[in-house]
């Protein structure tokens, strides 16, 4: 994570944060309270990775190397992830704008 996913971050990176963050979830856990912590730890890193390659701008913490500045038309939004079904795949929803208005 702090390679890939550390303060500066490319595609290429979170790319490969991604995709060794799923063969970790794919995995198995064990069904002790380490085993409980370690699926946390990695569905969080693996939201957090997903979100930042989804991501194509620079803003506040989150620096893309390939894409330095800032893009309010496209990205000054809230994005949420929720569940499509019981399994891990999840889809992206835009929500409105600051103090509720959508943005034009």
């Amino acid at each position: 994570m702090w390679q890939s996913v550390g303060l500066f971050r490319n595609r290429e990176g979170l790319a490969r944060a991604v995709a060794a963050l799923e063969a970790a979830g794919a995995a198995g856990y064990s069904a002790d309270a380490a085993g409980a912590r370690h699926r946390n730890l990695v569905t969080v890193a693996r939201l957090i990775t997903r979100a930042a390659l989804r991501r194509e701008e620079s803003r506040g913490g989150h620096f893309r190397s390939d894409y330095p500045g800032r893009d309010d038309r496209r990205w000054r939004i809230h994005v949420a992830d929720e569940p499509e079904t019981a399994s891990e795949t999840r889809t992206q929803r835009q929500t409105k704008g600051t103090k509720g208005k959508p943005l034009q």
